[in-house]
């Protein structure tokens, strides 16, 4: 059997609102205008890169083998002679029509499956973001979940990591202290009865 000792945690006592509302502003500070051009171009690349599946392409290879056989078994017929080549190549076509509209059926169950964001889709959405009420909890959340990855609050820095890629942002030791300001103030309010704005 194996004993752990537990270290009790040292980190010093902050304000959970006030955290998120520095978080919410980070956020919102990445919807610019031409960000969001550049997050609505990626977003669509992606999306549309991702539809093209192993399946979708072997189904669009098929749908194209198909076209053509049937665009030579037309051409056959209006070339040949023999009219028995002829009843054969006519009694192909109804089988490779067939097969075309089964092709196409599931090529497009298969795109509905991986539906494709456009940039003007994407653009809409992040300018909706843009311009939401920062006060309304179910917009907080949203902005934090599309934009953050983690967040990492140390007793002399708070570090946002996004889900970009790019460089974290590090807030330091000014704003902590601001926010061990606020903390204190918020206490001091609910100490004497009154709840924090």
């Amino acid at each position: 059997m194996q004993w752990y000792k537990e270290k009790a945690c040292k980190k010093k006592k902050v304000n959970k609102e006030y955290i998120e509302d520095l978080v919410v502003n980070e956020c919102r500070k990445l919807l610019t205008n031409e960000n969001i051009k550049k997050i609505a171009n990626s977003i669509s690349k992606i999306s549309e890169s991702e539809k093209d599946t192993a399946h979708l392409k072997f189904l669009k290879k098929a749908l194209s083998e198909n076209e053509r056989k049937h665009k030579n078994a037309l051409n056959a017929i209006i070339e040949c002679d023999l009219e028995s080549v002829r009843k054969s190549l006519y009694e192909q076509i109804p089988i490779l029509e067939k097969e075309h509209s089964e092709l196409q059926k599931q090529i497009a169950l298969e795109e509905k499956n991986f539906p494709v964001l456009t940039v003007p889709m994407v653009h809409f959405f992040l300018r909706k973001l843009k311009d939401g009420n920062v006060d309304d909890i179910k917009y907080r959340k949203t902005l934090i979940n599309v934009f953050i990855n983690k967040i990492y609050l140390y007793d002399d820095k708070l570090t946002i990591i996004f889900n970009s890629g790019d460089n974290p942002v590090t807030i330091n030791d000014l704003l902590l202290s601001e926010i061990e300001d606020n903390s204190k103030k918020a206490e001091g309010l609910f100490l004497d009865g009154v709840a924090p704005p």
